[in-house]
């Protein structure tokens, strides 16, 4: 048969990479992402505090995440009125 170029395994790895990050990127255009949850908080909390909260979200069954989404929607709910 015919002379075929090998690539390197370290070529082939990065060539792999490379269209599988290409894809991913159409795969998130063409979705449009049904879940719109794109805004990152950060909060400076005293460490014992967040130990006690993430410890009554693992005896609830929940996330810290889940827990603070449910925080924010309830505020936002009692003070819609604020707006009006």
């Amino acid at each position: 048969m015919g002379d075929l170029k090998k690539k390197s395994t370290v070529e082939a790895a990065a060539e792999r990479e490379e269209r599988g990050a290409r894809k991913s990127g159409t795969v998130k255009r063409i979705s449009g992402g049904g879940n719109n949850k794109d805004k990152i908080i950060s909060a400076k909390v005293y460490p014992e505090t967040w130990a006690r909260f993430t410890e009554i979200n693992r005896a609830q069954g929940m996330t810290n995440n889940s827990v603070i989404n449910m925080l924010i929607s309830q505020y936002v709910r009692n003070n819609e009125g604020l707006l009006n």
